[in-house]
């Protein structure tokens, strides 16, 4: 029987306060290749893609578990959204509608999620 917290082999486990620096490279056939260099490992960790949504994801991520801004198209369009979001509901608020001050009910499960799809 195998323990849920070891990791394979073929994988490795990663502290994230052993990461000393995320770069962002790129490498042969225009792949976009992000480098984590950590402090035990002279070598570090190279992850690339030729997809550049999995390229963004993956380095908005590893940034914003670091502590550094996440600079990707994507990340800097939701940014926008939610702050355009914001100021709507805040106009909204100015323009004299009432909110209800508690969130209505939650409605009863359905009896079945046959209409769940993947």
């Amino acid at each position: 029987m195998s323990d849920q917290n070891t990791v394979p082999d073929h994988l490795q486990a990663v502290n994230i306060l052993d990461i000393m620096e995320v770069k962002e490279e790129r490498g042969r056939a225009n792949e976009a290749v992000i480098k984590i260099t950590l402090q035990e490992s002279p070598d570090g960790i190279c992850l690339n893609t030729s997809d550049p949504r999995v390229h963004s994801i993956w380095l908005d991520g590893l940034n914003a578990l670091t502590g550094k801004p996440m600079t990707s198209q994507q990340a800097q369009d939701d940014l926008q959204e939610l702050l355009s979001m914001d100021v709507k509901l805040r106009l909204l608020d100015a323009e004299g509608l009432n909110f209800p001050e508690e969130a209505p009910p939650i409605p009863p499960l359905p009896p079945n999620f046959n209409f769940v799809t993947a």
